[in-house]
């Protein structure tokens, strides 16, 4: 397998939130692109990732992570997730 130098990628959203109740819970919404669809098909165009941290969960990290090749479709799935998960009493940190 050849060793080569690949593009870096782009973050194109970053969200964060935070609720405190008995510990610090946090969700992140990010997407970014690649750079890296045209010198190599097994990578897509575009990543958004979505983390959920709860301390006091039984299982305190989730993630979901999808791909696009579309700017437009991966920004879209992100919205659904922003507006599934951020009810009352999360706030945006800077």
């Amino acid at each position: 397998m050849e060793n080569r130098e690949l593009p870096k990628s782009e973050v194109i959203f970053r969200e964060v939130y935070i609720k405190i109740l008995k510990g610090t819970n946090v969700q992140k919404f990010m997407a970014w692109k690649t750079n890296k669809e045209d010198i190599d098909s097994s990578y897509p165009a575009y990543v958004m990732n979505y983390t959920n941290f709860s301390p006091t969960r039984g299982d305190s990290l989730k993630r979901d992570v999808r791909i696009s090749n579309s700017k437009e479709q991966v920004l879209a799935l992100l919205q659904g997730f922003i507006d599934k998960n951020i009810k009352k009493g999360w706030e945006k940190v800077e």
